[in-house]
């Protein structure tokens, strides 16, 4: 292959995606959206919550070729829609249960976790 005048990079990543699609509003499906783009790892920010986490994982991150980090959004169905958030305490059971699955937890931007002060 001749890449004269052209750029090569490794795999990119992107670190904030939504790539559910059919469960979240703002899903896309992974690999047309990030494989094409160059883009071979996301970090998708929440469209999961604790009852949709397991969908999630069996229909998108374990067949999609894209490696997709997630973050489980504290909350019961992840980022459906702008206007569905709640705060139920199972999505800690979720996590603890998806260690394996999950890279990280995701806080709506303007909910204040239990037990922290504001500066």
């Amino acid at each position: 292959m001749d890449a004269r005048g052209l750029l090569v990079v490794p795999g990119l990543i992107d670190l904030h995606v939504h790539v559910f699609p059919g469960a979240s509003h703002y899903g896309i499906a992974p690999d047309p959206h990030c494989l094409a783009t160059g883009v071979t790892t996301v970090v998708d920010a929440g469209s999961s919550g604790a009852l949709t986490f397991p969908a999630f994982r069996q229909f998108v991150i374990e067949v999609a070729e894209t490696r997709i980090l997630p973050m489980l959004k504290i909350n019961a169905t992840g980022i459906l829609s702008a206007e569905v958030s709640e705060l139920p305490t199972r999505a800690s059971a979720c996590s603890r249960r998806s260690r394996r699955w999950e890279f990280g937890t995701g806080w709506p931007c303007w909910a204040k976790p239990r037990g922290r002060r504001s500066a």
